[in-house]
């Protein structure tokens, strides 16, 4: 088999929850609160370290996803926390009207989404040598 079998769907969809558009999974992509590990055109799923969550449900936040290309400075609001592990807590946030600047860094993101972890291989082969 080739390493496209290999390589696991990036939209995730269930048809058993309420979303209105299917997930793209990312890799080893951080912002100012944690890292992303899915995005969707209208919110994402964000990982956050500590023994409280840093973002309660309903809080308004500036969030700074690390883009390939520069930051993506996004106003959002979050919908749910969940506690995941005694240090990690998982927040839900839908985005709120997104620029054109944004909306732009999210689509480069996720059209390289399959490729970050590839990104990240090298980088470190770099720093180790």
């Amino acid at each position: 088999m080739g390493a496209a079998s290999e390589i696991p769907p990036p939209v995730i969809r269930r048809e058993d929850e309420g979303r209105k558009l299917g997930r793209i999974r990312l890799h080893l992509v951080s912002s100012n609160f944690g890292s992303v590990e899915n995005v969707s055109a209208t919110g994402a799923q964000l990982v956050c370290r500590g023994f409280r969550s840093p973002i309660s449900r309903r809080d308004s936040i500036a969030l700074v996803i690390d883009g390939l290309d520069g930051p993506i400075r996004i106003a959002a609001q979050a919908i749910w926390v969940k506690r995941r592990g005694l240090f990690r807590h998982v927040v839900g946030v839908e985005f709120c009207d997104p620029d054109t600047t944004a909306r732009r860094g999210l689509i480069e993101l996720v059209r390289r989404a399959p490729m970050n972890e590839i990104y990240a291989r090298c980088e470190g082969l770099r720093k180790s040598a």
